[in-house]
């Protein structure tokens, strides 16, 4: 049976705006230790684990934390995932990655939301009872639809590539090709093929030891993705 299967590049934003807004707020004085208790390992390993994700790299500390929490939790569980599927049946596999979305549950935090858990339902239903009422723009329209349109194509056929329009490549264990669903930028095309992800699992990365160049995954103004610079224990096939 295919599949089609994808995660959003900002989930865990969504998760840390929460808890700030419960009065628990990861600062740099706090960080390493709040990585410890999030992955269950010593003050060592966690220093290991912010040299890969360090505060110099993100605008703040929340964003730093968001960025390993969601590599841990759902960037690599899915590469994961994509590559022992793709070994058996047809697998398509995307990363929401609209950093403008509107975040219709939660209230401002002082970081933004990007990406995070939830945020691409809106492209595909309709919301009419939530906290925060969110408007698309035209570019975010022409996204939901091309969205929406993607995942009928799935349900119909079995792919999700649009006869004349969106061509969606086939993730395989040597290609890995995976789709950057975005705002298109500069009148460009809003469904971009994008670079393999190499993500560090936080945890594994720990044990290993490692002391490389910062690896975590990060959208650029392009909105497509670095290939960070070690591969990841998850992503091992």
């Amino acid at each position: 049976m295919p599949v089609i299967d994808g995660t959003n590049g900002d989930e865990r934003r969504l998760f840390v705006g929460l808890y700030q807004l419960a009065g628990s707020t990861v600062t740099a004085a706090n960080y390493e230790s709040t990585l410890a208790s999030r992955f269950a390992i010593t003050p060592a390993a966690a220093a290991v684990v912010a040299l890969h994700y360090p505060l110099s790299a993100y605008p703040s500390a929340p964003l730093a934390y968001a960025a390993a929490w969601t590599d841990e939790s759902f960037s690599c569980p899915a590469l994961t995932l994509d590559q022992s599927l793709s070994k058996y049946v047809a697998t398509y596999a995307y990363e929401f990655n609209d950093q403008n979305a509107p975040e219709r549950y939660l209230a401002p935090v002082g970081f933004p939301y990007g990406a995070a858990h939830e945020s691409e339902v809106q492209y595909l239903f309709s919301l009419s009872n939530t906290a925060f009422p969110g408007t698309l723009s035209s570019a975010q329209v022409k996204l939901a639809s091309t969205m929406k349109t993607s995942w009928t194509n799935f349900a119909k056929g079995a792919n999700p590539s649009s006869p004349g329009g969106a061509h969606w490549s086939r993730f395989t264990p040597t290609g890995e090709q995976m789709w950057s669903l975005d705002t298109p930028p500069q009148g460009g095309d809003d469904l971009r093929h994008r670079a393999p992800v190499r993500i560090l699992e936080p945890a594994e990365l720990a044990l290993q030891g490692a002391t490389a160049p910062p690896t975590g995954h990060s959208v650029p103004p392009t909105g497509l993705i670095d290939p960070p610079v070690l591969r990841s224990p998850c992503g091992a096939g």
